[in-house]
């Protein structure tokens, strides 16, 4: 078997399936989480050095369990359960900025925060829940705050290096000078958040969103969202 080949089908099969989940069409991502868990388990089979690969299949599978559970729920609260499938979609999609966020790959990360914080404005307005509508303003002001941070953080590294090139010959920029690439102390959920009562699984992996970049949600939503605050 070829490792490299098969590493690729469960890349491609990762990113069909959180397609379909992404869209709430669960029994087809469902399908295609476990085909990217078979393929990467036959990938470490024939000798894939890939980092991360046995917690990626974990990763997948958990996911798995989660939309089973969805689906199940669906069937004796369809309304309630589509409002908490969003929230938990909103958490994963926060859960997946954070890793960006910590590795240093900032546009990555304002992606997805922001599409953490316009899945949960559209759901909250959509539900009556006074308890899940708390949740979802409570994750859209975390992933708010630190995508305008980040945005914030780009635009004085912008400045500064505008400045360095603008400068007396010889002067170099003393931005980032040790530092071994950046370090957000930062976490998105906070000690009191939970989606649930009990333990979730664990997100999978982000895949990245091809949409383009920048700020959609309106300054009428910003606004309610700090006066939540």
């Amino acid at each position: 078997m070829d490792c490299t080949a098969l590493e690729l089908d469960g890349v491609t099969f990762a990113k069909t399936a959180v397609t379909y989940d992404q869209n709430a069409k669960y029994n087809e991502a469902v399908f295609y989480y476990k085909e990217a868990a078979q393929a990467l388990i036959y990938a470490g089979m024939a000798g894939s050095k890939l980092e991360g690969l046995q917690d990626k299949v974990t990763e997948y599978l958990d996911r798995v369990q989660a939309l089973h559970n969805a689906v199940q729920s669906q069937k004796s609260d369809p309304l309630k359960s589509r409002h908490q499938v969003d929230l938990e979609r909103a958490h994963f999609l926060v859960t997946q900025a954070f890793e960006e966020d910590e590795k240093g790959n900032d546009d990555e990360a304002i992606e997805l925060y922001t599409q953490a914080v316009e899945l949960c404005i559209k759901t909250s307005n959509d539900s009556s829940d006074q308890t899940l509508q708390t949740k979802l303003k409570q994750l859209a002001r975390q992933a708010l705050d630190r995508a305008e941070g980040l945005k914030e953080s780009q635009s004085k590294l912008n400045s500064a290096q505008s400045q360095d090139r603008t400068g007396p010959p010889g002067t170099k920029s003393s931005c980032g000078a040790g530092s071994g690439g950046p370090v957000h102390q930062f976490s998105p959920l906070g000690p009191d958040f939970s989606l649930h009562d009990r333990p979730q699984p664990q997100p999978i992996r982000a895949v990245q969103s091809s949409e383009p970049q920048g700020q959609r949600y309106t300054a009428e939503e910003i606004e309610v969202l700090r006066c939540d605050s």
